[in-house]
């Protein structure tokens, strides 16, 4: 009984010990800003802190009429432990960090946030805070203009931003600071650069910035000082009618109040800032007018083309049967958005369809030195056809306002008869093993006579059943099955053959290769080979086309094109033996480049 207690009275101390030693701290909300004061268009943070949460709920940042939030990244998780005199306490904190940029002047509250946190609801006070217009006066001015008074939609729009600054100059120690210090102060996180953060984006990656150049303006009092302007333009297409919208652009700078001495041993009497002031400017835009396309006079097949294009046409091959597969090329080129044009709608083309069969699925297309290319199969209908109409594409003209059609030249083809063969043909090419006879004479009253049926022809035929008559009626099918098996295994394995090797041959060739003509046959036949294409001669543009129809990557299709054309090229100048060994490595990097795309499973 004494041993009992004893137990029991060990672990209440020890529970007593530990709970001593640990010390729970409840879940707790808070919401902190970086400033209570700021200016209009300069952002503000604002962080909401959860502390020794286990399990909690998503924060939900409310609405603040005025003020844009803006969610920063990911939150950041902290923990400490500490012991005190053999106690221990451990706390939690994950921060959520919002930006608030206001828009207008006054004064503005964050309502009360709520959140569930170990099935508890915590909720964070009010928080006030206010914002001003900085006073920038005549030292900032920002505005964005554009080249022309009115646009259409899609219509490509050059935009330009440009940022004045009044150059600061220290009567103390005479100095003016350059138009890079200058650059430096602005704030490319704090400020808001709308459509222009791409192309500021573009120049950062290549260690670049807006060059400023030294300019004269009239300030508010119209007296010309001495500026620097820094430039930055970007290409636009606008998407809607309507005024045109470059987005929220505000900068913000750091203005120097001041310059003094740099401290420190190995300053060597450098000046440095002494105190700065914030400078926040809003970008006044130029009226722009962006008017839709219209839709009177519209031509049929118009698929929203704006801009002015060319386009153009070829065929391959253009000796074809009725109903075998011709590969139709379309060439646009041109000023507009090549990158996002679609193709003609062939297949509402009545001059095309009513003597070829065309797709219905829309085209996809590639680009190709400055040019979209699309590509399309094409099978004509009869013997009949003797050309590829010409393709028309329509678009709309923003210089002269109007719509405009584009036609490709017409292209002749030789279309000849399927191959079929007729009965008399598949009846004559039986093999007739029996002597012909001749005919014996039938007398009129012989034709009459009623034909006298012998016992034989009425005996009953005699039945196949059971085993034999599955036999009789699967053995055929299922030899020829096996048959077609067989080939088609023996086909795929000469042809798996034929692809294998097609690198390691060409290869060779190109190794003992003697000319240009030599070469090209070479990176042809190794195409048709690795395509598994019929064993004939190919040209270097249905080569090309090859490529295209099988999903090439626009890297082997430059690398291939760019090859057999400077082959070609050869063949009509002197060319020197260096030359004939760069075509020949060139030609084996093409065979590397195809080879190493055909492992991807891309082609």
């Amino acid at each position: 009984m004494s041993t009992s207690i004893t137990t029991k009275s060990f672990l209440a101390g020890v529970g007593t010990l530990l709970v001593s030693s640990l010390s729970v701290w409840a879940a707790e909300l808070s919401l902190r800003l970086s400033s209570r004061e700021a200016y209009v268009g300069a952002p503000i943070v604002a962080r909401l802190s959860v502390d020794n949460s286990g399990a909690h709920d998503v924060p939900v940042f409310p609405d603040i009429p005025g003020v844009t939030v803006q969610p920063l990244g990911v939150p950041a998780r902290s923990s400490q432990t500490t012991i005190i005199n053999g106690r221990r306490s451990q706390r939690s904190s994950i921060t959520y960090a919002y930006e608030l940029t206001p828009r207008k002047e006054g004064k503005f509250v964050i309502p009360a946030v709520k959140l569930t946190a170990d099935g508890r609801t915590l909720t964070t006070e009010p928080v006030a805070f206010v914002a001003r217009k900085s006073d920038t006066g005549d030292l900032l001015f920002v505005d964005v203009a554009g080249g022309e008074k009115r646009a259409y939609v899609g219509e490509a729009l050059r935009l330009t931003l440009r940022i004045w600054i009044r150059p600061y100059v220290d009567g103390q120690y005479h100095v003016k600071l350059t138009e890079a210090d200058m650059w430096g102060l602005i704030s490319p996180e704090r400020s808001r650069w709308g459509v222009f953060a791409k192309a500021l984006d573009e120049l950062a990656a290549q260690r670049q910035r807006p060059r400023g150049r030294e300019v004269l303006r009239k300030d508010s009092e119209g007296v010309e000082r001495s500026y620097y302007l820094y430039e930055l333009d970007h290409v636009i297409r606008p998407a809607k009618p309507g005024r045109l919208d470059p987005g929220d652009v505000d900068i913000v700078t750091a203005y120097p109040t001041g310059l003094q001495q740099a401290d420190g041993f190995f300053s060597m009497g450098e000046l440095a800032l002494s105190g700065t002031r914030p400078l926040v400017k809003q970008a006044t835009v130029e009226p722009i007018e962006i008017r839709a396309i219209p839709t009177d006079n519209r031509p049929a097949g118009y698929n929203g083309a704006i801009g002015r294009y060319d386009i153009s046409a070829t065929a391959l091959p253009k000796k074809v049967a009725v109903g075998e597969p011709l590969t139709l090329t379309l060439k646009i080129c041109g000023e507009g958005n090549l990158e996002t044009l679609a193709a003609p709608d062939l297949a509402n083309l009545p001059e095309l369809t009513k003597d070829f069969r065309v797709p219905d699925e829309p085209l996809a297309g590639v680009m190709e030195n400055g040019a979209k290319v699309f590509t399309v199969s094409l099978r004509p209908r009869d013997a009949n056809v003797k050309q590829i109409p010409p393709i028309r594409m329509a678009y709309f003209d923003p210089r002269i306002e109007r719509f405009v059609t584009s036609r490709s030249e017409s292209i002749r083809l030789h279309v000849t008869p399927a191959e079929t063969l007729s009965l008399d043909r598949v009846v004559s090419a039986a093999p007739n093993t029996e002597t012909p006879k001749a005919p014996t004479p039938v007398s009129p009253a012989s034709t009459l006579t009623p034909t006298t049926v012998s016992p034989a022809l009425l005996r009953q035929p005699r039945m196949l059943t059971g085993g034999r008559l599955i036999a009789t009626l699967v053995a055929p099918p299922l030899g020829c099955i096996v048959l077609a098996t067989e080939r088609r295994r023996r086909r795929r394995r000469v042809d798996s053959h034929r692809r294998r090797l097609a690198g390691k041959l060409a290869k060779e060739r190109l190794t003992e290769a003697e000319d240009v003509t030599q070469i090209a046959s070479t990176v042809i036949g190794y195409i048709a080979d690795r395509l598994d294409e019929p064993a004939r001669n190919l040209t270097a543009a249905e080569a090309v086309g090859r490529l295209r129809l099988r999903g090439g990557s626009k890297q082997i299709l430059d690398v291939a094109a760019d090859l057999l054309a400077d082959c070609e090229e050869f063949r009509y100048c002197p060319s020197t033996p260096h030359d004939l060994e760069m075509l020949s490595c060139r030609a084996k990097q093409c065979v590397d480049v195809i080879e190493a795309d055909m492992r991807k499973g891309r082609s």
